[in-house]
């Protein structure tokens, strides 16, 4: 079955048209022989009149190149135009070659336990518009590329695999807010956590590292424009840092993160900001955007800035290692020790100083670097902890696309 996987992130549009077999149904962790990856593509700054696009497939002698499009200026254009670009590729014969397409749709309003990964209907679309707000960032661009690849593949199965689905294994401890009970059972107000595929992926892979280790116990920091981390215990979610949207947690590029509602209110009652303008600010202008005054926060511009001294940068990195160490931290009590700790995500495989600033700041544990492996930049994965460290030090190219093409596998195989 070839299934195209839609990944739209928090500065990308993404596919890969992935090509599976029957043995993919009890496949997990790395992409294996019986997989394919038959084309990818990706738009950055989709949505803007210079966006860049680039596009490889397995076609032998197929070229691989990023080019400057201005044909990428609204999200259904952006599908279009990758779609193309597969078909120019001859890697299929035409539409009739896509056998489904799968999404790594984010939240629903309503959500329960057997909706982890479902076709996405008519009423599931409408329940992810009800939670637009929700989740800003996500749902709607979500929507719109859902929408395009409806109108141009009308007769294909559309999926969503739904982030939340890795961390139904939380326990009630982990996933209870305290607030009045009838807010969880009548109106799911309850953590859900986020960044499911990517975490999946991690503790499925590191399972493989260390086939021999049972209950392994396992933090994943997954660090980029949007970033979370996870506990994972025996290849199963207890804790993570997102809550009921993606906005809760250690601050991301422009979303604050962790924040007291009570100040939150305290604007709107003063008339210092309506909702929509206090939403704004939180997702568009918080985080380290919001700390460092740097547009978009950026880490690598933040970075260069602090080392000329800017106070404003320094805090900012000083503010997200803290969080960072400190969500470690509450998960080693969580797991009752930590054996591995995982870096994965744009900055946690691409970020050396960012890597050693946090492990220097989990030393306590025991965590110790080795140096000469975290400065090495690589593709794939390798080991950055000394070998006299209790805990070893991964950091892991993460593969979300498989993880929801094989979800989205076993649900058309049993419908």
């Amino acid at each position: 079955m070839r299934i195209c996987v839609w990944n739209i992130g928090s500065t990308a549009l993404k596919f890969e048209l992935i090509e599976l077999t029957d043995q993919s149904l009890r496949a997990q962790g790395g992409l294996k022989p019986f997989e394919r990856i038959l084309a990818k593509g990706k738009i950055r700054r989709v949505g803007s009149p210079a966006a860049f696009v680039s596009f490889s497939s397995a076609v032998p002698d197929a070229p691989s190149r990023e080019s400057r499009t201005n044909r990428a200026q609204t999200i259904e254009a952006g599908v279009n135009l990758l779609l193309e670009r597969l078909f120019e590729s001859e890697t299929l014969t035409g539409f009739d070659g896509i056998d489904a397409c799968a999404f790594k749709t984010v939240h629903l309003q309503g959500a329960n336990e057997t909706e982890g990964t479902t076709r996405l209907t008519p009423d599931v679309l409408a329940r992810m518009a009800a939670y637009n707000t929700v989740a800003p960032a996500h749902n709607p661009p979500y929507l719109a590329v859902i929408s395009a690849c409806q109108k141009y593949l009308p007769n294909v199965p559309m999926v969503g695999a739904f982030e939340f689905a890795f961390h139904q294994t939380m326990p009630p401890r982990a996933y209870l807010y305290s607030v009045p009970r009838q807010w969880c059972q009548e109106w799911g107000i309850r953590r859900y956590g986020f960044h499911g595929a990517s975490h999946q992926y991690i503790a499925e892979r590191v399972a493989e590292l260390y086939p021999e280790r049972k209950d392994l116990k396992l933090v994943n920091a997954h660090l980029g424009g949007s970033s979370s981390l996870c506990a994972i215990r025996d290849g199963k979610s207890i804790d993570t840092s997102m809550g009921f949207s993606p906005q809760e947690g250690i601050p991301n590029a422009t979303r604050c993160g962790d924040f007291d509602l009570f100040a939150g209110l305290w604007l709107v009652e003063r008339n210092l900001l309506t909702i929509e303008a206090l939403r704004e600010q939180l997702c568009q202008n918080g985080g380290l955007a919001g700390l460092s005054g740097i547009a978009g926060g950026s880490l690598p511009k933040i970075r260069p800035e602090a080392a000329k001294g800017r106070t404003d940068c320094q805090e900012t990195l000083e503010a997200l290692t803290y969080a960072i160490c400190k969500t470690v931290g509450a998960y080693a009590v969580a797991l009752e020790g930590l054996e591995v700790l995982v870096f994965t995500g744009g900055l946690g495989q691409h970020e050396p100083a960012l890597r050693r600033w946090v492990c220097d700041g989990l030393a306590f544990l025991g965590v110790k670097l080795d140096p000469s492996q975290n400065n090495q930049r690589r593709i794939g994965e390798h080991r950055i902890s000394s070998d006299e460290s209790p805990v070893a030090v991964w950091v892991i190219e993460t593969h979300e696309e498989i993880v929801v093409a094989r979800r989205a596998l076993r649900l058309l195989r049993d419908s």
